[in-house]
C-alpha cells in the first residue's frame, strides 16, 4: 500500500510547484520563481540527510529527526492552507 501511495504522489510536487509558480508570479517570472523553488527544495534534499545523521550520531537514534520531519510537514501543510487563489483579471 505504501508503494502504491508513493507512486501516486511522487511526481505531484514538481508539477504543483511549476503550476503555482506560473499562477503566482505570472508567465514572465515563472521560470525564475521555479528556479528559486527548485534550488530551495534541492537544498533541503541535500542537507536533510546530513542533519538527520548528525542528530542520530549525537542521540543514538533517528527519533528526533523523525519528529522534526513530522513537525516540518505539519508546518508546510499549515502554510499551504494559507495560500489564497489568485484573482482573475
Amino acid at each position: 500500500m505504501s508503494i502504491i501511495l508513493f507512486g501516486l504522489v511522487v511526481w505531484s510536487v514538481p508539477v504543483i510547484m511549476a503550476a503555482s509558480a506560473g499562477d503566482y508570479f505570472g508567465p514572465a517570472a515563472a521560470a525564475s520563481a521555479l528556479a528559486a523553488l527548485t534550488f530551495a527544495f534541492s537544498g533541503g534534499q541535500a542537507l536533510g540527510p546530513v542533519a538527520a545523521g548528525y542528530l542520530a550520531e549525537i542521540t543514538g537514534d533517528f527519533s528526533i529527526s523523525y519528529m522534526i520531519s513530522g513537525i516540518a510537514a505539519f508546518v508546510a501543510i499549515g502554510l499551504a492552507l494559507l495560500l489564497r487563489p489568485q484573482k482573475q483579471a
